[in-house]
């Protein structure tokens, strides 16, 4: 049954929670969306869908909700879908069209006209787009935002380099449970103006270093893109932005060693220096810890105990109540996911394979979907 706006208003002013559904139950929705959805008192799962029903199934088992047939029974009755699937815009796509508010893991696409286009077309169909945009609901960056803003940033470096990722992922899921892959998913599209160099940085930036570049988009909002290279194995991607005043913030995106995770901002003021370190998304993860240097020196700050998947889902949850209510509705995720794809393009547009000697490892080809 497709609810109509009257019928999600009078959801909201009668209190009973939002019904979530969610597609796709790998390591993002054991690890990080199911716990605090199952938890969080203003939501519950109404139904799960997954390629492999034991998957759904343990899912269901473990968090509630039914297993749903297909995607018009999981739709039924929804307030909001959660597409935690590899590819999101058919999903996204089917939400919009029967009127449900839609919720997707990071990025939209790989396409930036394709994510603009769906915005424009939950704008058109009267619900929401949100995407997983933690790092907005990270008090390190709120402080990093706060304490260096971007007219005083003198310099900066950014890294992101994970060979912790898979295994971060297994002990979320149930025993017997295989992990979620890509390769039965559509292949991403995007632009064929990058070329094979910049669909490969693209890739890089948007699934390896997704939030990386949303701590950049939110620090450095006007962050002017300086051409970077592809290391000659395809694996990492490094350059340099520029902010407005000229400030110069190197950064590197790529993989590293099984078992290290790397997830650091260091940004320089006139006095002072900050350093932020940010843990593996999974658990889900808490804040980033910050560090500050120089004049303001202090100890790493302490992390809360309300998680950013959790502040997320609650602003989340205020819109939908503000949106059935028709009232004006607090701003949301996904202008600055968007803002993070323009970025992400912008530096991958302007890529070069590196072709020195010095690059090591094993050369994948261009149109690898490794990630």
């Amino acid at each position: 049954m497709k609810l109509t706006p009257d019928e999600r208003q009078d959801a909201a002013v009668k209190g009973r929670p939002w019904r979530v559904a969610v597609v796709g139950c790998g390591g993002a929705a054991y690890g990080i969306h199911l716990p605090v959805l199952t938890a969080h008192p203003a939501v519950e799962i109404a139904a799960v869908y997954d390629r492999e029903i034991e998957r759904a199934e343990q899912a269901v088992f473990q968090f509630g909700g039914r297993v749903a047939a297909n995607t018009a029974d999981l739709l039924e009755g929804a307030d909001l879908l959660a597409v935690l699937t590899g590819v999101h815009e058919p999903w996204i796509e089917a939400a919009i069209a029967n009127g449900v508010h839609a919720f997707t893991e990071k990025p939209v696409s790989l396409d930036l006209d394709s994510t603009r286009r769906l915005r424009r077309q939950a704008d058109a169909a009267g619900v929401l787009l949100e995407v997983s945009v933690v790092r907005a609901f990270d008090s390190a960056v709120a402080e990093l935002r706060r304490e260096l803003p971007e007219h005083e940033l003198r310099g900066g470096w950014m890294a992101k380099a994970d060979g912790h990722d898979t295994a971060a992922r297994r002990p979320f899921l149930p025993p017997g449970v295989s992990p979620y892959t890509f390769e039965a998913d559509p292949q991403p599209q995007f632009s064929k103006a990058l070329g094979p160099a910049g669909g490969r940085a693209l890739k890089i930036l948007l699934w390896q270093g997704y939030h990386l570049l949303s701590t950049m988009a939110l620090t450095v909002p006007n962050a002017r893109p300086v051409p970077c290279v592809l290391s000659k194995d395809l694996a990492t991607v490094h350059g340099i932005v520029r902010a407005p005043n000229e400030a110069t913030i190197a950064w590197t995106v790529g993989s590293a060693p099984a078992g290290i995770h790397l997830d650091h901002v260091t940004l320089t003021g006139t006095d002072t220096t900050l350093t932020a370190e940010f843990p593996p998304p999974y658990g889900p993860a808490g804040m980033g810890t910050l560090t500050a240097h120089g004049a303001q020196q202090r100890s790493p700050s302490a992390r809360g105990e309300v998680v950013p998947a959790q502040r997320m889902w609650s602003a989340i949850a205020d819109r939908l109540t503000a949106h059935s209510q028709r009232r004006a509705i607090p701003a949301g995720t996904t202008p600055v996911a968007e803002a993070v794809e323009r970025l992400a393009y912008g530096l991958a547009r302007l890529t070069t394979v590196n072709d020195l000697g010095w690059s090591t490892g094993e050369a994948l080809p261009l149109d690898s979907e490794q990630p």
